[in-house]
């Protein structure tokens, strides 16, 4: 045996304070689940993957984007030319001030990045890296091996710096990552990016963290313009995104802004007993689950569905909206919404309390978010007169504190 080999007490190891002192990106979904500290860990090595298409880069260089007033970028773009790089940064607000390379040397990549001493590293990709990197004779190195060597240098480099480095990695279509599995066992933290093409619907989550944080999916979402992370659908009052969309709801009653949900609720629903629009429609689905979070703030402690992956519901009759309850919240996926009539929406035995309580459309999707609601809690599965006598109850609560 090495005679140098020793043990020591954990409790004797000394923490830098460096590692106390997080990328805060000021998104909510983000920092509480990049760490239990809430943000990015200095040093930290995510690994992120997911299918081609699910928006892996966007979503990493819209992190990114959050932090680049606070701490340089540095961005290795092998997968984008330069005219896509600036479509980029017309779409992400803050991606023009990252500092990019089109290029990858195994050597003069870390020599550059040392001199530049950037607050956080992006690679996309490691299987593009992978083709650049030779062996000690100037040849081709295996792809496998290639892949382990990068892995190996960042991950040197983030804890010899205490740079935090995000290294992309693409999966095929059946969701298997293209090269060795167990680099996964070389990273602090792995992310997976998913595009739920049916609800058109984009999450993210860890199911490896080495600094804890939220296991729960966050949401974000790609338009023509722009990049949103949290929800689309309601402004920075309300919403943890920092990256918002141009075409945000805005109520036809002028008023000024307020921490108060009850005002912009109610002129979303004013909005749609005038006109039935798909704006308005997402503004009343946010604002009126946002609003039964704060009145319930313990909903992710009581509530029976844990796996948002597992559960999605559609409407029946004459609408495109789809949802799935996840775990303290609902999701609904589509962008637009089709006019919901009353007699076409709800189950039979349900009729009766639709008739009884919902005079207009705006009315009936309020009744049918708070079903979606119900569908969260333990015991609430089945559409039973009891179910529906408890969504009457929630349903008439929800307009007597509004």
């Amino acid at each position: 045996m090495n005679g140098n080999f020793s043990f020591k007490r954990a409790a004797t190891i000394k923490v830098p304070d460096q590692f106390f002192n997080p990328l805060v990106t000021g998104i909510k979904s983000v920092d509480e689940a990049w760490s239990e500290l809430g943000g990015i860990v200095p040093s930290q090595v995510t690994f992120i993957t997911g299918n081609p298409g699910a928006g892996k880069t966007t979503l990493t260089l819209a992190i990114g984007a959050c932090l680049s007033a606070k701490i340089s970028i540095a961005f290795i773009s092998l997968e984008m030319s330069d005219f896509q790089l600036a479509n980029q940064s017309k779409k992400i607000p803050g991606f023009g001030g990252v500092d990019v390379s089109g290029d990858f040397d195994q050597e003069l990549t870390m020599q550059a990045l040392r001199e530049l001493k950037p607050g956080l590293v992006i690679l996309d990709s490691i299987q593009k890296a992978a083709r650049k990197m030779k062996d000690e004779h100037g040849k081709p190195l295996p792809f496998d091996r290639a892949q382990y060597e990068i892995v190996n240098m960042f991950t040197t480099f983030a804890k010899e710096t205490w740079t935090p480095v995000f290294l992309i990695g693409h999966c095929d279509k059946s969701g298997n990552y293209k090269g060795p599995s167990d680099l996964l066992h070389d990273v602090d933290s792995h992310l997976t990016v998913h595009y739920d093409k049916e609800m058109d619907l984009r999450t993210f989550g860890f199911g490896k963290n080495r600094f804890g944080g939220v296991m729960e999916d966050g949401l974000f979402g790609i338009t023509r313009d722009t990049v949103w992370i949290g929800s689309p659908y309601i402004s920075n009052v309300y919403s943890d995104a920092v990256i918002q969309p141009t075409q945000k709801f805005e109520p036809s009653v002028t008023q000024e802004p307020t921490n108060d949900i009850d005002e912009p609720l109610k002129a979303a629903m004013i909005n749609l007993k005038n006109k039935w629009d798909g704006s308005s429609a997402r503004s009343l689905i946010q604002l009126t689950i946002e609003k039964l979070k704060r009145e319930d703030p313990d909903i992710a402690e009581k509530s029976y569905v844990k796996n948002s992956q597992r559960i999605k519901l559609a409407f029946r009759g004459n609408t495109v909206a789809h949802c799935f309850p996840r775990s303290g919240e609902i999701v609904f996926g589509k962008k637009t919404f089709t006019k919901m009539e009353i007699g076409k929406i709800g189950y039979a035995k349900e009729q009766k309390y639709i008739i009884k309580h919902c005079k207009d459309d705006a009315d009936l999707l309020l009744w049918v978010i708070i079903h979606e609601w119900c569908h969260l809690f333990e015991g609430n599965q089945h559409h039973k007169n009891a179910f529906f006598d408890e969504v009457e109850k929630k349903y008439l609560w929800f307009i007597s504190r509004t």
